[in-house]
């Protein structure tokens, strides 16, 4: 913004506006008066410039964009915790015990109806749960069924194990994503229940990562139905790229129009009905044929890494806006990245659900990787 106002461009202007007769030469008293204010304005616009990039959207960071997102009634969305139900088998431990599992430390509390109070399916579980105490992703390699360690001897208990995982966790909003939402809400798009609106009301919720808004749609099983008038569908994923948990989509729900009933109770406008749902799984089943492998490393290996290659691709795909309600698995593509993978030299063969071609999902769907199998070529 000030990339004009230099030290050299500023002394420049002073000595050029110098009485007649002045002696402006470097050493001299007009000279060094000078240099000293110049030097000393130039350091100011710097930081002119600088505090200019602070209460910017396209160039605030970390706390500045977070100051500049409060001035505008958009908070970012704080790390959650992981929670999911405990099955206690004997005693029932008292609120507050602590369990670890995976190096993963848990508290056990009763308030599951304060955190979704009009989810009647989940309370009718009952009100305990566990919660991970440090929250964001690192706690979600806790999976169901998991043995849950006490961290100090309770008596009477003789097993606990974890239950249905409620909401998984979520590590801090990043900036981007927070910009994303804040330039929505800044440069008009989002107002008066328009697409853009019901996708922001979406996004605000914890565990939502991206909603994909269908108008007059509803989802009935696992099928676009399009042309339903006053219907608006929100399609709910995680910032991992998988179908939102029930409860976070119940929380959705709730917030928008609560049982879907269109009497304007949530922040839908009266008369319109909103279906919030989560993206329906479709699992994809790798096959690789007569693989050359890489020194040192084994078909394990190989499945490992390529799993997590094309689970990556994937969660780019679901993230990312979907045109013509496809979303395509381009073959291509997965080639590509298998040809740049450090396990897998070549390959005879390659086919995505028993299909060598690019593959077309609803948009109401997820790809997810189910299964990798890699055969490895004969020496001859």
């Amino acid at each position: 913004m000030f990339e004009d106002r230099t030290y050299e461009t500023l002394l420049e202007e002073c000595l050029a506006a110098a009485p007649s007769g002045i002696d402006t030469r470097q050493g001299s008293i007009f000279y060094d008066a000078c240099a000293a204010k110049c030097l000393k304005i130039a350091e100011l616009y710097v930081d002119l410039g600088l505090m200019a990039q602070r209460c910017r959207i396209d160039t605030a960071m970390g706390d500045d964009l977070d100051n500049v997102g409060r001035d505008h009634g958009v908070l970012r969305n704080e790390a959650t915790p992981l929670r999911c139900r405990a099955v206690f088998t004997g005693t029932t431990p008292n609120v507050g015990e602590r369990f670890f599992v995976d190096g993963v430390f848990f508290v056990l509390k009763d308030d599951l109806d304060k955190l979704y109070p009009d989810n009647e399916e989940l309370l009718a579980g009952g009100n305990l749960y566990i919660e991970a105490e440090i929250p964001g992703k690192a706690a979600n390699v806790v999976e169901e069924g998991d043995r849950l360690v006490p961290y100090q001897n309770i008596s009477g208990l003789t097993s606990a194990l974890v239950g249905e995982i409620i909401v998984e966790g979520a590590d801090r909003e990043t900036d981007e994503s927070y910009r994303e939402r804040l330039r929505n809400k800044v440069s008009g798009p989002s107002e008066n229940g328009n697409r853009h609106h019901y996708k922001t009301w979406c996004e605000n919720i914890p565990g939502v990562g991206k909603a994909r808004i269908f108008p007059l749609t509803k989802i009935v099983d696992g099928a676009i139905v399009s042309n339903v008038p006053n219907w608006v569908t929100g399609v709910l994923l995680t910032n991992d790229g998988t179908p939102a948990l029930p409860a976070t989509v119940n929380l959705v729900q709730e917030y928008i129009d609560p049982n879907m009933e269109g009497l304007g109770e949530g922040v839908a406008n009266l008369g319109a009905h909103f279906m919030a749902v989560a993206a329906s799984p479709f699992y994809m089943t790798i096959a690789i044929t007569d693989a050359e492998l890489a020194e040192d490393y084994t078909l394990e290996d190989a499945k490992t890494e390529i799993k997590e290659i094309l689970s990556e691709y994937f969660k780019e795909l679901a993230l990312s806006d979907v045109e013509d309600n496809i979303i395509t698995i381009r073959i291509k593509q997965v080639e590509a990245l298998i040809a740049a993978s450090n396990t897998i030299l070549d390959y005879s063969a390659l086919t995505i659900n028993d299909m060598s071609k690019n593959i077309e999902i609803p948009s109401n769907y997820v790809a997810i990787v189910e299964d990798v199998t890699i055969t490895e070529a004969e020496d001859e």
